[in-house]
């Protein structure tokens, strides 16, 4: 708190500056009792408790000669707010859930005394997609997430920037969303369906029998299909030259073109089993 030193009466001087503190504009009751301050110093520090919700204060100062006054109160007040408002709790998706669209929606309940939220999303390597400030209570991100396990972040603010504590979940991404993982298939061409990418204008579709699609000592006879280069289509079925073997497991996964948020998509996160029956 500062103010500007007084101009004086003639044949009048100041040994000190009278400060008083109040939560009431009258002065009824004072914080504590009247500080004398040395004449040349024009501002006075106050530090509210921790955890004040809101409360104004008051404070007024003048000039005095001893305990005479020798100018008028000045007053003025402020409002002290640093208690963080309460912890959103994240509605949906839920912990541990497994996404096939790379824009998914997140939902939190509202803080009575939040002005806004701060939401981000990373991922297990560090890399950070979004880290914004928003007012409502649902987040949709504008640019399309990487297939991998994701960590989603929630704080309310209030008015003054009072942070609350975190709400975090994990979710996994992956496009397919037929096959389901784990499925037991009766037909050796199957169908493969999955989420729009926005942005997209060409998918690949990678099929075989081994969960790291290599060609190693354990995986002799290499991937069973070569790569299937796709347009801006959401579906696909094996051709007859492409049928697979029946009474296998097989893996899929499916990348695109569209990767936005500045990191390549991670092609070893998107594995479903296909058993065939013939």
């Amino acid at each position: 708190m500062t103010w500007s030193a007084p101009v004086l009466l003639p044949g009048t001087s100041l040994t000190a500056y009278q400060i008083e503190m109040s939560t009431s504009p009258t002065f009824d009751t004072l914080l504590f009792p009247s500080v004398y301050g040395d004449p040349s110093t024009i501002y006075f520090t106050f530090a509210a408790p921790p955890n004040t919700d809101h409360v104004t204060y008051y404070w007024r100062v003048r000039g005095v000669n001893g305990t005479t006054a020798v100018t008028e109160w000045s007053s003025s007040s402020f409002i002290v707010d640093n208690t963080p408002p309460a912890t959103p709790e994240i509605t949906s998706p839920s912990d541990q859930a497994v996404l096939s669209t790379v824009r998914p929606t997140f939902t939190w309940t509202a803080v009575p005394t939040a002005t806004a939220y701060e939401v981000s999303i990373s991922d297990n390597y560090g890399n950070f997609y979004v880290d914004e400030i928003v007012t409502g209570t649902s987040f949709t991100p504008s640019v399309n997430l990487t297939q991998t396990w994701l960590t989603f972040r929630v704080q309310a603010l209030d008015e003054t920037m009072n942070a609350s504590g975190n709400d975090a979940i994990q979710v996994f991404l992956r496009l397919g969303t037929t096959p389901v993982n784990g499925a037991n298939i009766m037909t050796t061409q199957p169908t493969f369906m999955w989420e729009a990418v926005p942005g997209a204008t060409q998918y690949i579709l990678e099929i075989d029998d081994d969960q790291f699609y290599d060609d190693t000592e354990e995986d002799s006879d290499g991937q069973i299909l070569p790569p299937i280069v796709l347009g801006n289509v959401t579906s696909y079925t094996l051709t007859a030259d492409q049928a697979l073997a029946a009474n296998k497991g097989y893996y899929w996964r499916l990348s695109h073109n569209a990767y936005n948020g500045g990191f390549p998509t991670d092609f070893n996160s998107n594995f479903f089993t296909i058993a065939t029956g013939g």
